[in-house]
């Protein structure tokens, strides 16, 4: 699966994004980059995008396929979403987790239930 734009991955799937107003929260701290609690958790996100998306172009393979890099990847994967249970702004953390876990299926990269 072609790895999505980097906050793509953070906007929940099958929810009415107009209506819920935790969620209309979430959207806007998406774009509001003046919070440096969630602009720190969203510039790690984005560079685990880039990370993948780079590896996937130079090497024609997914970065979960790299022998090496995969379980190192896993565990920054791990890392970030264990940094949900801190301070992230208005960010929605179950928004946040849902979308690393999209992120990890799309590179190939298994992470623990």
């Amino acid at each position: 699966m072609p790895i999505q734009r980097d906050f793509d991955y953070l906007i929940p799937e099958n929810v009415d994004i107009h209506k819920d107003a935790q969620i209309k929260r979430h959207l806007a701290a998406l774009g509001d980059r003046r919070n440096p609690v969630s602009n720190a958790w969203l510039s790690i996100f984005s560079g685990l995008v880039t990370m993948a998306r780079n590896h996937e172009t130079r090497y024609k393979s997914p970065i979960g396929d790299d022998y090496v890099l995969c379980v190192h990847y896993e565990y920054m994967l791990e890392g970030l979403k264990g940094l949900l249970s801190g301070e992230i702004g208005a960010l929605d953390a179950g928004s946040c987790s849902a979308g690393i876990n999209r992120l990890a299926r799309d590179v190939g990269v298994v992470l623990p239930a």
